[in-house]
């Protein structure tokens, strides 16, 4: 009960945002943190290699050129724009 009392992350139609109480979770997380471990795999296993790490390049396909160029578009109008308000502030 005290759990879902302080992290009920649902919506009712009484309450339109949900609430989380802020000192309650850091206090919980504080308490976690002494049950949970935090260790590289290094540190566990000695004898594991080392990681391989492998790059595949690949062509993008035709809708995600159009999505990347829309994107980079949108972004070039906003530099634009804050580029001719700061040459004409100045």
């Amino acid at each position: 009960e005290p759990f879902h009392k302080h992290f009920d992350l649902s919506t009712n139609s009484k309450r339109k945002t949900v609430v989380v109480d802020k000192e309650f979770l850091l206090k919980t997380q504080k308490l976690l943190e002494l049950f949970m471990l935090r260790r590289l795999k290094t540190e566990v296993e000695k004898l594991m290699p080392s990681k391989l790490e492998t790059k595949v390049y690949c062509p993008l396909s035709k809708t995600q050129v159009f999505w990347y160029k829309a994107l980079l578009m949108k972004d070039v109008g906003v530099l634009e724009r804050m580029d001719s308000t700061t040459t004409t502030a100045a």
